[in-house]
């Protein structure tokens, strides 16, 4: 099976403290997190932020209540507000694979810069893995958007 690493640049209109706040802050993160059609079930996120804490949550589709999707991820790196490591698995939704997830944060024109990479991830998983990030960062410009 072929490996990738998905990566993801995206500038936002907002301070880079704003965006580290959507990432690590629970009512934040459960405001935006997941792709159109999921949403965090309410009270389902835990962050315990420092090397070896756990960040857990549960997506959901409120079209199919059955559907549900656990992270259960521990940080490996936090360095507020520059940069956050986790990572999560084996289980059967990464495919039995520890998949990482690194969040790079940057002062950018007008706002700031997320830099994304997630992996090692199966290559035919990679562009809907895309698109569910995409989808979910557009909730969160959004959001952001709004205050």
């Amino acid at each position: 099976m072929e490996m990738q690493t998905l990566v993801i640049d995206r500038e936002f209109a907002a301070s880079r403290e704003a965006l580290w706040e959507a990432f690590t802050q629970p009512a934040r993160l459960a405001g935006w997190y997941g792709p159109a059609g999921w949403s965090v079930v309410p009270g389902s996120v835990e962050i315990d932020l420092r090397v070896g804490g756990r960040q857990r949550l549960e997506m959901h589709s409120p079209e199919h209540p059955g559907q549900t999707v656990p992270v259960d991820a521990v940080f490996s790196v936090v360095r507020a507000p520059e940069a956050l490591v986790n990572h999560d698995g084996p289980h059967d939704m990464t495919l039995g694979l520890i998949i990482e997830l690194s969040l790079e944060l940057a002062e950018a024109p007008g706002g700031a810069r997320l830099t994304l990479n997630q992996g090692p991830l199966p290559s035919e998983v990679v562009p809907s893995a895309r698109a569910a990030w995409e989808s979910a960062l557009g909730k969160l410009e959004r959001l952001l958007a709004a205050g």
